[in-house]
């Protein structure tokens, strides 16, 4: 674990000593450690940390659940039934990983739910909330029921107002080869040249997960 790993760690520390709710927005490129954070979180608070994604694959990845599935959240007008207080008993900390995928109106319906399951008007029902996402990669699903309406991000909901933000800069994939590293931060910001793209092409790989196992091992948890 980095030092800056660790200040995140230690302020949800803080947080649940203080008993407060408090919600972070933790970014930062790939490699910087987000999924590490996760982890740790999901092992130190183990009974106690709901962790989620939007899509069936992250969220394998990262042991957790999907949005759906943890929220009761409708798929295409089907409602699989409603959040319960109960369901949520010894739950302190909620984990969103890749929020860049929500949209404003997906994240203001999942504060909505918690606020209503745990009969409270604090932000996610007064769990610490940790969003881990990075902006640069895939833009956000429309999930307004007006579809022609403008893209509202994540930053547009009213949850953004007290964020506390933490800017992960270290990358921790790239440690041994600084080069790979800095080549891929360009890439990101779209600032390739042709030799950097045959570089990235002689280092890839096939994804090894299947879609549908990732959807039947979800489902099961």
């Amino acid at each position: 674990m980095s030092s800056q790993q660790d200040l995140i760690l230690n302020w949800a520390d803080q947080v649940l000593i203080a008993r407060l709710q408090a919600t972070a927005f933790v970014t930062g490129a790939g490699g910087v450690g987000k999924s590490k954070i996760i982890a740790e979180i999901k092992k130190k608070y183990a009974g106690a940390c709901l962790v989620t994604a939007l899509m069936a694959k992250v969220a394998c990845a990262i042991g957790g659940k999907t949005l759906h599935s943890a929220f009761k959240i409708p798929i295409a007008g089907v409602i699989s039934g409603i959040l319960e207080e109960r369901q949520l008993d010894g739950i302190t900390i909620l984990t969103i990983d890749e929020v860049a995928l929500l949209d404003m109106y997906l994240i203001n319906q999942i504060d909505q739910i918690l606020r209503k399951a745990k009969k409270t008007e604090q932000p996610f029902g007064g769990l610490i909330t940790v969003l881990f996402v990075d902006f640069l990669q895939l833009p956000p699903i429309n999930t307004s029921t007006n579809q022609k309406e403008e893209l509202k991000y994540i930053f547009d909901s009213h949850i953004w107002k007290n964020i506390v933000t933490f800017v992960l800069t270290k990358n921790m994939r790239t440690n041994e080869d600084p080069t790979y590293g800095d080549v891929l931060l360009r890439w990101r910001e779209g600032e390739m040249i042709g030799e950097e793209q045959s570089f990235l092409k002689e280092r890839s790989i096939s994804s090894r997960l299947n879609t549908c196992k990732d959807y039947e091992i979800v489902a099961k948890k």
